[in-house]
């Protein structure tokens, strides 16, 4: 109900119907990703992006890997190309360690 009185220049995303984010459909981490890829002449499809939250789907939409965190959103897991440990057990630290020279 909420979404229906808002701005169409704004998007609501509710995260385990605990943590509102109200936010311009450009301010989002997918669009800050193509504007640094631009910026430095890098394919967004050649980036590996992390993330836990709803907040970080549009990041992995336009991103050319998804790293999810073990204890992210559902909603992100489901759309993640793969699922490293947690972020209270140092996933992504681990999985930079195991994968980042191996895949450039």
């Amino acid at each position: 109900k909420l979404q229906s009185i808002l701005p169409t220049d704004f998007s609501l995303h509710i995260s385990e119907d605990v943590l509102w984010m109200l936010t311009n459909p450009l301010a989002n981490k997918g669009h800050a990703l193509n504007v640094i890829c631009d910026r430095l002449s890098v394919k967004p499809s050649r980036t590996v992006v992390f993330g836990d939250d709803i907040i970080d789907i549009d990041m992995f939409r336009a991103g050319g890997y998804g790293v999810a965190v073990s204890n992210s959103n559902p909603r992100l897991l489901a759309i993640a190309d793969e699922v490293c440990d947690s972020n209270n057990n140092n996933g992504v630290a681990t999985w930079l360690n195991s994968n980042l020279f191996t895949r450039l």
